[in-house]
């Protein structure tokens, strides 16, 4: 992002064009005629070269319901609780079928930062590092490498610098379990003040949505808390209506705070004179109870899957984007591949069937996979659980070009319910689960660093023992 010596600022085109350039007739030998062509490719290259790179901006809610978004759920704008992330996407291009690859913030964010399903780059839990032998590969380290500055400013350090995602300089995850959204958009915009005017990459984690539930001043005061603990909690706290609508109340109150903080960052860079490309989506949804009696499951995400806590929004907006809605599926895996192509590095085409394609509806009949992590026998949520309910939990979602389709897999692994109406998709569905299900089996888990342990019991992701 530069300027063009009139106090406006300029972003670059999504793709890069060959400069356009006036010719005239030489009369010369071949070889006169050869010299110059290549200094004219030479010059022609170093122009390409030195043309601006836009800025991309990420923002992640976490525990973002998609069906809470006022875009998705068509609420009147005086009742939506995201008027800002609302606004983004009136200008941007809408995908109405993304979904994440795992329910569970670290394997989610993951995904979105490599590229890779969790099976593929090993992050399967809160905790896991990203493993060195992706380090080159990830989004900022990528970015730098073509000459951006990487910012990362997050809200929980469930995904902190601890977490060993290299490229983020600064990675500001201030060494504390949670801090509001406000904050780190703060800390975001002070950091742009400082950065010049060269290509940024910025990314902005919001941890307002996620329980305990309310304002975010709040939050810190009420870990560790059973709700925290794999969302398995005492049910009968939860079986009047009065105190399923006051959950519902306190959730959509951190809604409206991660949205805000949205909105401030959004003014922010408009203030600054900065028209970046910006991308925002979740790293998963939430259940609010609608298992409560068949599996004694009230709030949370990680153990279960299902529709409330795989779709995620979507939104990417920006210079040259015309607003749409996209029906066909979508995954986080595409984050990467579509960050990439805004920045202009790479070959977009190497990643075609994992990046969100910004000019025109995807080819009908994709499938993407989402999946949990398989509990151990030693796993304490797992004895909550009990095995009627894990045998009727056991899941992978499955999205198609025309919504979503859910297929639960029984200890026969067989897909239940649905397969019969779709079979071509249900045969791929097979497939994928499949293979899905080898990866998982064969990796090994890892065991947390002890510091890294301590944080997450802080939050209620760990139980104490083994």
């Amino acid at each position: 992002m530069r300027g063009d010596g009139s106090g406006r600022r300029r972003a670059a085109p999504a793709r890069a064009r060959a400069p356009a350039c006036a010719t005239r007739r030489v009369h010369a030998s071949a070889r006169a005629r050869a010299a110059l062509l290549a200094r004219t490719l030479v010059a022609a290259a170093l122009v390409a070269c030195s043309a601006p790179r836009p800025d991309v901006v990420l923002v992640t809610f976490d525990t973002l319901r998609r069906d809470h978004v006022g875009a998705y759920a068509g609420a009147a704008p005086e009742a939506s609780l995201t008027p800002a992330l609302d606004a983004l996407a009136a200008r941007g291009r809408v995908f109405e079928g993304a979904l994440t690859t795992m329910p569970t913030t670290s394997p989610a964010h993951a995904s979105i930062f490599t590229g890779l399903h969790p099976r593929d780059h090993g992050v399967l839990r809160n905790g896991d590092r990203v493993p060195e032998a992706l380090a080159e590969r990830s989004l900022p380290a990528r970015l730098r490498a073509a000459g951006y500055r990487a910012g990362a400013f997050v809200t929980s350090d469930v995904f902190g610098a601890a977490i060993g995602l290299q490229g983020f300089e600064p990675f500001d995850d201030e060494g504390t379990p949670i801090r509001p959204g406000a904050d780190a958009v703060a800390a975001a915009l002070r950091w742009l003040d400082e950065s010049g005017d060269g290509p940024l990459f910025l990314w902005v984690h919001l941890y307002d949505p996620h329980a305990p539930y309310g304002p975010g001043a709040q939050k810190a005061a009420h870990y560790p808390v059973d709700l925290e603990r794999y969302g398995w909690v005492d049910p009968r706290h939860y079986r009047s209506p009065d105190a399923r609508r006051a959950m519902e109340a306190l959730y959509a109150q951190g809604v409206r705070e991660a949205d805000a903080a949205l909105g401030r960052l959004l003014d922010g860079l408009a203030a600054r004179g900065r028209t970046p490309y910006v991308i925002a989506t979740a790293d998963h949804g939430e259940f609010m109870a609608e298992h409560l009696d068949a599996l004694r499951f009230a709030y949370g995400h990680g153990s279960l899957l299902g529709p409330e806590v795989l779709d995620v929004p979507l939104v990417v907006a920006g210079p040259g984007l015309a607003p749409a809605r996209v029906a066909g599926a979508a995954s986080l895996v595409d984050v990467y591949a579509t960050v990439l192509e805004l920045a202009g590095i790479g070959d977009p085409r190497a990643a075609a069937e994992g990046r969100l394609d910004l000019r025109r509806d995807p080819p009908p009949g994709r499938v993407v996979t989402a999946a949990r992590r398989s509990f151990t026998p030693e796993d304490r949520a797992k004895k909550r659980i009990g095995a009627a309910a894990e045998r009727a939990i056991r899941s992978r979602a499955v999205a198609a070009s025309d919504g979503l389709v859910l297929f639960v897999v029984g200890e026969d692994g067989a897909p239940a319910d649905g397969a019969a109406r779709a079979p071509e998709l249900a045969r791929a569905a097979s497939q994928a689960l499949a293979a899905q299900r080898a990866g998982e089996s064969a990796r090994a888990p890892t065991q947390l660093a002890p510091e890294v342990r301590e944080r997450l019991e802080a939050l209620g992701y760990v139980e104490e023992g083994p």
